[in-house]
């Protein structure tokens, strides 16, 4: 008995050092880009609050916590 293969329409292609299920980076914004977005989303999130008093950045460990100290420093 064969097992049944449909076909895929994405197919995950491993590269010379990459693991199975790993996908190549991207570079989705350029250093600017990246500080224009950062001071935007620091910008809506103060004016959301109503400003800064008594308001505190919390950033989930790896990602997080680089990404708020970005925030806090705008």
């Amino acid at each position: 008995m064969t097992a049944l293969r449909l076909p895929c329409s994405v197919r995950a292609v491993p590269k010379m050092g990459e693991a199975n299920g790993t996908y190549r980076k991207l570079r989705l914004l350029d250093p600017a880009g990246m500080s224009r977005v950062l001071a935007r989303m620091a910008r809506e999130v103060v004016e959301e609050a109503g400003g800064v008093d008594g308001f505190a950045l919390v950033g989930i460990r790896t990602r997080g916590v680089p990404l708020a100290r970005r925030l806090a420093l705008e």
